[in-house]
């Protein structure tokens, strides 16, 4: 990507970040304090809300850039919705609230209308966020507002709050409401900042993954054409077939490592997740041009073939690019330990709920007999 490009892209999102602006403010702000400016400069973008610069960003990494000024626009949409919608405050002291999330099940139960106004909040919560996620998914790729809509869900132990099939969070209803509403809010919002940084990721390396098939495509049908009129196909340059066959030989060892126990290890997070451990395991799909890694259909890296295939060159590629596989593998494995530590607490707080229920329902047997 080139800086024009760059410069491009972010004028689009600016101007959709000013528009939730105008829309968030009404007549509740002033427009002026907080509306989104960009300079660019020869070596940064300066991200102003106001009069305010709110961050410099060096511009040297184009994608970096883009990505942290993207962020920059959006914590000031995010920071004008919360002063203006309203914030449920951090209280000064830290309640029992905070002990019951470690696994503790004794205090005092959220119940009746006050768990119906937590609900309602919450439900009021949800709304606002899935506004943003149907906003973010309009090009359906790489999730459609399916995937992500959020929904929650409660029991007289818990509350539970999903995007698509994933778990966001699981809370006891113990403590006061605002304690769980704040981290109810804090679960739903980074949640939806992790989509929408997932879905400029993937964008970003769909775009890629397009043009190198392209690129592939167009080298093959040179060769092909080479071929037929007897001339070295060689004159076009590019990697030479058994250095290239050697790279991918050494990304499918790597991949099918990675891949190794994925279910023994992260079962619940992989149904969660794409459904089946098949579109959940990592695949290598290889062009004339580079290869493309994808999980569940969707590129997870790009990389292109050296353009000189000796075997120092090639060495060296392969070193680096098991490096980047292994780091490509390492944050899938984060992510997918931490769905599981979100399914294994809602398995542990409506085993609770279970318990609750048997005991309620043999006081009415009780009851009863009596």
């Amino acid at each position: 990507m080139k800086k024009e490009e760059m410069v491009k892209e972010l004028d689009e999102v600016l101007g959709k970040a000013n528009i939730k602006l105008v829309n968030i403010c009404g007549e509740k702000k002033s427009l002026e304090d907080v509306i989104i400016t960009l300079e660019h400069t020869k070596d940064s973008v300066i991200v102003r809300s106001g009069m305010n610069v709110v961050e410099t960003i060096p511009n040297a990494d184009v994608f970096g850039a883009l990505k942290k000024t993207k962020r920059a626009m959006w914590s000031v949409v995010d920071r004008t919705r919360d002063e203006v919608c309203g914030k449920t405050e951090r209280p000064e002291k830290p309640e029992k609230a905070e002990k019951v999330e470690k696994g503790k099940f004794d205090g005092k139960m959220i119940v009746g209308k006050a768990f119906d106004d937590l609900m309602g909040h919450i439900n009021d919560l949800i709304i606002m966020a899935n506004a943003k996620l149907e906003e973010m998914t309009s090009g359906k790729f790489p999730y459609s507002f399916d995937d992500v809509i959020m929904t929650v869900d409660s029991d007289n132990a818990g509350v539970y709050v999903y995007s698509g099939r994933t778990p966001v969070c699981s809370v006891v209803r113990m403590g006061s409401k605002e304690s769980l509403l704040r981290k109810i809010k804090s679960a739903v919002w980074s949640e939806v900042d992790a989509t929408r940084s997932a879905i400029e990721r993937r964008q970003n390396l769909k775009t890629e993954a397009d043009a190198l098939s392209e690129e592939s495509k167009k080298h093959d049908k040179a060769v092909e054409a080479l071929v037929a009129a007897g001339l070295d196909a060689s004159i076009i340059g590019g990697c030479d077939a058994e250095a290239a066959k050697q790279i991918v030989e050494a990304v499918q060892k790597s991949v099918k490592i990675a891949n190794r126990g994925l279910r023994l290890q992260f079962g619940g997070a992989v149904d969660a997740i794409a459904g089946s451990q098949k579109s959940a395991k990592l695949i290598v799909k290889g062009f004339s041009g580079g290869f493309i890694i994808v999980a569940d259909d969707k590129p997870c890296m790009v990389s292109r073939f050296p353009k000189i295939g000796n075997n120092k060159v090639v060495s060296k590629t392969i070193a680096f690019i098991e490096a980047d596989v292994q780091a490509v593998c390492e944050s899938r494995m984060r992510y997918l330990r931490t769905i599981q530590q979100r399914i294994d607490r809602e398995i542990e707080i409506r085993e609770k709920s279970d318990k609750m229920n048997s005991c309620i329902g043999g006081l009415q047997l009780l009851s009863a007999g009596m």
